[in-house]
């Protein structure tokens, strides 16, 4: 308290002048405090900013991820599921019509056999 006592003393000694110079002074460190809190706060929103767009990136990441892994599941399914062999697909056709003939050629012999028979 002593301290600044004798600082206000010394200063309401010094006149007019010094108090004109003092208040000159404080103003400038005012502005220069002033011009620094903006310059913080204008860095402050620029990093809110930069969050905001970074979350939003990593959102769209985390989304354009999740579509990929579900692509790439989806093709990981289609590559287990048993894929027909054309080949065997024509054997199995060959094969279905022969039985189709044979088939036919049992139910003619029958007929002729029953009007032999008869």
């Amino acid at each position: 308290e002593a301290v600044i006592e004798d600082k206000i003393r010394s200063d309401a000694r010094r006149g007019p002048a010094a108090w004109a110079k003092m208040e000159v002074e404080d103003k400038a460190r005012a502005d220069r405090l002033e011009v620094e809190l903006s310059s913080a706060r204008s860095a402050l929103e620029e990093l809110r900013e930069e969050r905001g767009r970074d979350a939003s990136t990593v959102a769209d990441l985390t989304q354009d991820l999740k579509a990929a892994t579900d692509r790439a599941l989806l093709a990981e399914a289609k590559l287990a599921e048993p894929r027909a062999d054309p080949l065997l697909e024509e054997k199995l056709k060959i094969q279905t019509l022969k039985v189709a003939a044979l088939t036919s050629q049992m139910q003619a012999n029958a007929v002729d056999a029953q009007r032999e028979i008869s």
